[in-house]
């Protein structure tokens, strides 16, 4: 669509186009374990943190409520911890 507006035509820009994607894929998979095991973590050390400012605790709270009357009105049990 792009190459069209920009008046390179036929197959030498899907080609391109196709060589750009492949690339862009092949360093999403290259690179996306690294992010998610930097993801997994980070993220109880920030959430330990960001939990010591009361307007994130109640943020929560307030997240936690709502999720429960969801949940609730889905019908869906809540399993009992012993």
């Amino acid at each position: 669509m792009l190459a069209g507006l920009l008046g390179e035509g036929g197959s030498a820009a899907a080609t391109g186009s196709l060589g750009t994607l492949a690339v862009t894929l092949g360093l999403v998979e290259a690179i996306g374990p690294a992010r998610l095991a930097l993801t997994v973590a980070a993220t109880p050390a920030i959430s330990e943190r960001a939990r010591k400012y009361e307007i994130v605790r109640d943020t929560e709270a307030r997240i936690m409520e709502l999720a429960g009357g969801l949940i609730a009105r889905a019908g869906v049990r809540r399993e009992e911890t012993r």
